[in-house]
């Protein structure tokens, strides 16, 4: 029983460990330990299948199924021994059936070295692989070490990244040139590549057959050769085989592929592929029949049928991916993550293609939806990305390596978020340096917009990134771009020219050479960005241009009646003449060729500087000779500290002319019988000192601010001081002319004045020269212009100076024709049209002042047209010393209210038949003869129905031929209402321009009993002066109808306080005029002014206009200004709406 006991064998529990030694060649254990099994299943035939499940700090965790039985057992790896358990707590004497199947499997596949492995990096940093790390579990032979999906990839850990692909943009290059498109039938394209040979993405013409109802694609016939195709019309596949053929001639379709491989540089042939992609998706973004095939893998097969199933339908999109990155910090590492927006909306990539070096990306949404990368250096970043779940994880011990080799280059261009565990140090970077690159590129130019900061940093300002890491010794600090100052450079550069924008989002700007050269656009750039360093404009071949500001220089001689301005513009050597100069401000073009033929740019300082005395001065050999009177036109041409004198002298005249409230007041004649109000003083001293200059002026006051009384005081001084012996000439309407006698003989008595009007004048030089003051009208002088020209005159003085408004009347002509050394002239309206008013009479004023009315054209007339500010400023800056214009509301404080009102009436229903009628058939005829003979000779007609449609909107009656008409018109109603109502305690003035208007008025007074005063173009002037004084003191009429013609100046009329301007002209300035004949000086009752205008006609659009068009002369002269210009076709026919 002893001897029996003694020879059982002791047995253990499976699931402690067991040692089993390694054997040194194998690196398995021999197969003497693993033979001998207590188990006696275990070396039967059964299913087996094992794979490990995970590794914990030296411990391989194997998952074992065996038949049916599925159990786990642990190997802990030493160098030279196993300690193997399994967890079926068999009582085994070595091991169990799982493991004893398991090494003899090992020992049979021959697996040696297996355990090896898991004794090296990474098994062998326990917490490396504990933190970062997981199994992934296939089969023995593909188990690995890979990071825990969270991690992304690891730097420096396997396949991780790789600093040689993440390289910073590349320059960008030009589009393929071409003077021409190739034309390409009606056929699709197809995108592929050869799959063994670089793979490059190409588009290739493929003839298709398809459904002509649905346009569908059914089957694919042939590929064909660019340069094969027969030509068609379609632009968009012009475009396309145009760029099929540059795919040929760059990748040569029909080579093999030892050829590719041996002849190409793969990375510029993939960088002009990818480029031409670039100009490609635009237009197969909005093309449709767009195909992928994956059928070419050594080379183009032309010749063979295109496999259907290789094709697959695919689209493109124009929209860029927006991508950044952030930096986290954890305990003990970091983490790089990559994100990409479109559209503002977070995508992740579905595949990218091609898988080396890719030009493409699909999103999981559409996988057939292709998106470009900004760059191929983008593409490669963001596939590295892809692949590691867009996550890269860093120990901290290997961040500075990694922020060297990796994070820098990807800060440069893409923008990089940082959280730290806590605050880094913070460094703005300033900008010391902006530079522009230019590089050749055959027909293009590149252009790289570079900053350099304060830390020796140059950064291209096209790319994305905003601030770098600097990590040292575990110290972290951010240094962040001046992007505010980068974007505001680039936005100032793009803006330069409209190509860039469609390039905004590359790395660098193209133009082509043709462009830099028109209207020399570099040399305007170079100026416009004076503070941006120019680099490389030396190395662009075939520009034949002058780079650099012309140098200006002026100075300036006074003459007796002129200032001499010398003129040098010198680019380098060359220096323009006075006569190149003019001709380039006369062109306006920022540009022009110098005697070299080189090309020059202008900049606005020449423009600035030259444009006013070279406009209104005469060519000389050195420069320009500019009138005396226009001495504001050379302030900036001279060194005031070089010419004292002329600068004292300027400045007196300023002070005379231009500071006329401060200058020293002259005082009255005591033998002038008034008390000049302060602002006619004022005035007198103004033309008392234009006088001394023998400089002519324009007095043009508003209507009764007293202008007569400022001239006479005038003609007074300079007889009682002055030795002339010539008489004063003034020119007058022919209603005005015992105005002027009565004040001469009322203010200044001691003036000997000559009434020279009528048929009983004589025209005796002797006798004329007797007097002071010879007044007479306009109609005279042009009947006498021959003995008036004989005669000598010390003043010639118009009245009512828009009389000779028009350069091209007699009456202009013929008063330019009167000799006399000073001139003054008195409007209250000196621009009623246009600004050639304006040119008439400051032509008789000062004779040459403008030049040539060919020349007061060219460079200052265009202002009528457009609002031209700068003209508008130029004319107010040469005419400002010889104008003196107050308004009542200046210098009449104690002038009482005015109040103008619309009198809205509304048309009763025959009136408004009659308006519409008309209104319809005369838009309709205006619209045909316009396009059968042109506006300008239609101007009569169309003058001629719009009077018939104001003279409607008075009354039908005004019409010839007049239509039937059996009730009063509404305005007769409206403004007899107004008379009945107001003529008990004031007076009234009614005006119209139809003296038939003013007709059916006095019939109406006439059937009412009720008196009233007339004065129209037909009342002579005996009359005219006895219906006014009838008016003015005769308190029991109350009633004036006056012609707006005949009554809309030279009358004072200051009893009335109602006025009713019973029809709208085109110049508000006339209505002014009318108003004015009771609101002046003497008035001391509240003036109503009413418009009587007719609802929703022609007249309301009058209205309109003179609102829209009250500008021109208040820039030019600070007064009322006109209404009537030139009006095009649609704003004539935008009257009859």
């Amino acid at each position: 029983m002893a001897n029996k006991n003694k020879s059982k064998t002791t047995l253990r529990d499976s699931s402690s460990p067991y040692r089993l030694s390694l054997d040194e060649k194998t690196h398995l254990p021999p197969l003497s330990e693993i033979t001998s099994s207590d188990d006696e299943d275990a070396n039967k035939s059964r299913y087996l299948h094992y794979r490990p499940s995970d590794f914990k700090r030296g411990t391989l965790f194997v998952d074992v199924h065996l038949s049916q039985e599925t159990q786990q057992i642990k190997i802990s790896i030493n160098p030279d021994f196993l300690m193997v358990s399994c967890d079926c707590n068999s009582k085994v004497q070595k091991l169990c059936r799982h493991l004893f199947r398991v090494f003899s499997d090992l020992l049979k596949e021959e697996k040696y070295n297996f355990f090896k492995r898991y004794t090296e990096f990474p098994y062998s940093d326990y917490d490396f692989f504990d933190k970062y790390l997981k199994l992934d579990h296939k089969y023995w032979r593909h188990t690995e070490a890979i990071p825990k999906t969270e991690f992304g990839k690891i730097y420096k850990f396997e396949d991780s990244i790789k600093s040689e692909n993440i390289l910073p943009l590349s320059v960008s290059i030009p589009p393929p040139y071409r003077e021409e498109s190739a034309e390409a039938n009606s056929i699709i394209f197809v995108m592929s590549g050869i799959r063994y040979v670089a793979e490059i993405p190409f588009l290739i013409p493929c003839i298709s057959k398809f459904n002509v109802r649905t346009g569908k694609v059914l089957n694919f016939i042939e590929f064909k050769h660019p340069g094969d195709l027969s030509t068609g019309k379609n632009l968009v596949q012009k475009a396309l085989n145009a760029f099929s053929e540059d795919f040929n001639q760059l990748l040569g379709f029909n080579k093999k592929p030892s050829e590719h491989r041996e002849t190409e540089n793969i990375s510029q042939t993939r960088l002009i592929a990818f480029n031409y992609w670039k100009c490609l998706v635009p237009i197969l973004a909005e093309t449709g029949d767009v195909f992928y095939y994956s059928g070419f893998e050594r080379k183009v097969d032309l010749k063979g049928k295109p496999k259907k199933s290789y094709m697959e339908k695919i689209d493109f999109s124009i929209e860029r991916t927006k991508i950044s990155f952030t930096l986290e910090q954890h305990d003990g590492y970091f983490k790089l993550l990559c994100h990409a927006q479109i559209l503002d909306r977070n995508v992740k990539i579905n595949s990218v293609y091609p898988y080396s070096s890719p030009f493409f990306f699909t999103l999981h949404d559409n996988t057939n939806l292709y998106y470009q990368f900004r760059s191929l250096e983008e593409g490669n970043i963001i596939s590295e990305f892809h692949r590691a779940n867009y996550c890269f994880t860093i120990q901290s011990q290997d961040l500075e390596e990694f922020n060297k080799d990796i994070l820098a280059p990807i800060a440069v261009d893409y923008p990089v978020a940082y959280k730290f565990l806590s605050f880094p140090k913070e460094i703005q970077l300033n900008i010391v340096e902006k530079r522009i690159v230019l590089e050749d590129h055959g027909h293009y130019v590149s252009f790289n917009l570079l900053a350099l900061y304060d830390n020796g940093a140059l950064f291209s300002v096209l790319t994305n990134g905003s601030a770098n890491l600097i990590y040292k010794f575990e110290t972290i600090q951010i240094q962040h771009r001046d992007k505010l100052n980068e974007e505001l450079f680039k936005e100032s550069f793009v803006k330069l020219h409209p190509s860039f924008k469609i390039q905004i989002n590359d790395n660098a700007l193209f133009l082509s050479k043709e462009s830099l050269l028109d209207e020399q656009w570099l040399a305007k750039c170079q100026y416009l960005m004076s503070d941006v360093t120019f680099v490389g404009i030396e190395s662009i071949i075939d520009l034949n241009l002058h780079l650099g500001e012309p140098i200006i220089k002026t100075d300036v001689h006074q003459g007796a009646d002129w200032f001499d301005v010398s003129v040098s513009v010198k680019f380098g050597e060359e220096l323009m003449t006075p006569e190149d100069i003019h001709n380039a401000l006369k062109k306006r073009s920022p540009v022009t060729k110098l005697k070299n033929g080189k090309i020059a740019y202008l900049p606005d300082s020449f423009f600035n500087r030259l444009s006013k005395p070279f406009r209104h001065g005469t060519l000389t050999e050195k420069g320009v000779k500019i009138p005396r009177q226009q001495y504001t036109l050379i302030d900036k041409l001279y060194d005031k500290l070089a010419k004292p004198n002329l600068a004292k002298s300027l400045l007196e005249t300023t002070q005379l002319f231009l500071n006329i409230d401060d200058a020293p007041l002259i005082e009255v004649p005591n033998n002038v019988n008034a008390i000049l109000r302060g602002y006619q003083k004022i005035g007198f001293t103004w033309m008392a000192n234009l006088s001394i200059h023998k400089w002519g002026g324009l007095l043009a006051d508003d209507m009764g601010l007293g202008k007569t009384l400022q001239v006479l005081t005038l003609l007074q001084y300079i007889k009682n001081n002055a030795q002339i012996f010539f008489p004063h000439l003034l020119l007058a309407p022919t209603s005005l002319l015992f105005n002027w006698k009565e004040e001469a003989e009322k203010f200044c008595p001691e003036l000997n004045v000559l009434f020279f009007h009528g048929f009983s004048r004589e025209k005796n030089p002797e006798e004329l020269n007797k007097y002071d003051l010879i007044i007479t009208s306009y109609g005279t002088s042009s009947v006498d212009i021959e003995f008036l020209m004989t005669m000598h005159f010390h003043y010639l003085i118009l009245d009512e100076a828009q009389a000779i408004k028009n350069p091209y009347s007699q009456r202009y002509k013929t008063t330019m024709l009167i000799p006399a050394e000073n001139r003054i002239a008195l409007t209250g309206t000196p621009i009623e049209n246009s600004t050639t008013d304006l040119y008439a009479i400051m032509n008789f004023i000062n004779p040459g002042f403008f030049g040539t009315l060919k020349m007061f054209k060219e460079n200052l007339l265009p202002i009528d047209n457009n609002d031209n500010q700068e003209r508008n400023d130029t004319i107010a800056e040469l005419i400002r010393p010889f104008i003196l214009r107050r308004t009542k509301k200046q210098v009449a404080k104690d002038l009482p209210p005015k109040t103008e009102m619309i009198l809205w009436c509304e048309m009763e229903s025959e009136q408004r038949r009659i308006y519409d009628d008309y209104r319809k058939l005369f838009k309709k005829n205006l619209v045909e003869r316009i396009d059968s003979e042109g506006l300008e000779r239609s101007k009569f007609y169309v003058l001629e129905g719009l009077m018939k449609l104001r003279q409607i909107c008075n009354s039908p009656l005004l019409m010839k031929n007049a239509p039937q008409f059996h009730t009063t018109s509404c305005k007769i109603k409206a403004l007899m209402d107004h008379i009945s109502e107001n003529s008990l305690e004031h007076k009234l003035l009614v005006f119209s321009q139809f003296t038939s208007m003013l007709s059916l008025v006095r019939n109406q007074l006439e059937q009412q009993s009720i008196s009233y005063c007339y004065l129209d173009g037909k009342t002579t002037p005996l009359n005219r002066k006895k219906e006014v004084d009838t008016f003015q003191n005769d308190q029991s009429i109350k009633i004036f109808l006056i012609s707006l013609k005949a009554g809309g100046a030279g009358l004072n009329l200051t009893t009335a306080d109602y006025v009713y301007l019973l029809d709208p002209w085109w110049n508000p300035a006339k209505e002014d005029q009318a108003i004015d004949r009771c609101y002046r000086i003497g008035q001391d009752k509240h003036v109503m002014a009413y418009k009587v205008i007719c609802k929703d006609t022609l007249e309301e659009r009058i209205l309109d206009m003179q609102q829209r068009k009250k500008r021109l002369a208040e820039e030019i002269i600070p007064t009322d200004e006109s209404i009537l210009r030139t009006m095009g076709k649609e704003e004539i026919l935008g009257l009859l709406d």
